[in-house]
């Protein structure tokens, strides 16, 4: 659900929560909308500021994995908790801090059959990853 205060971007209601996947214009530049949409995860959320703290995503380049990077399969037997479409790596030395508003985030298509989503959430990174990201953060220097 979304909200506007005619002075500018829609809101999107509610938060997300933490270890949410959602679809967002990850900023390459600080303060600015990346040019389209990619996956990436909820890492923190700000009430206060109607913020999120987001993990930076990739469906490109999965077969090569930095030390700071872990991959979500499309053969792991939890894939379908993600939402995702194709094996997307993650990158928890790439975070990114931005309002949780339609200027930032589009609802995404879900893959054909499914029903349509309602807010930039497609799914939920699964409990098994926390082995996986732990030895991801392990390596952020």
């Amino acid at each position: 659900m979304a909200s506007n205060n005619n002075n500018g971007p829609t809101q999107f209601h509610p938060l997300p929560a933490v270890g949410s996947i959602v679809w967002v214009k990850f900023p390459y530049a600080v303060g600015q909308p990346g040019p389209y949409a990619r996956p990436a995860i909820v890492k923190e959320v700000s009430p206060a500021y109607h913020r999120v703290k987001l993990v930076f995503g990739t469906s490109q380049k999965t077969e090569k994995l930095y030390p700071t990077e872990f991959v979500v399969k499309k053969t792991d037997p939890d894939f379908l908790q993600t939402g995702l479409s194709y094996d997307t790596k993650f990158d928890v030395s790439r975070i990114a801090n931005v309002p949780y508003d339609d200027e930032w985030f589009e609802i995404h298509s879900p893959r054909p059959g499914k029903p349509p989503f309602t807010s930039p959430v497609i799914g939920q990174l699964p409990a098994s990853y926390i082995p996986a990201i732990q030895l991801a953060v392990s390596h952020v220097k």
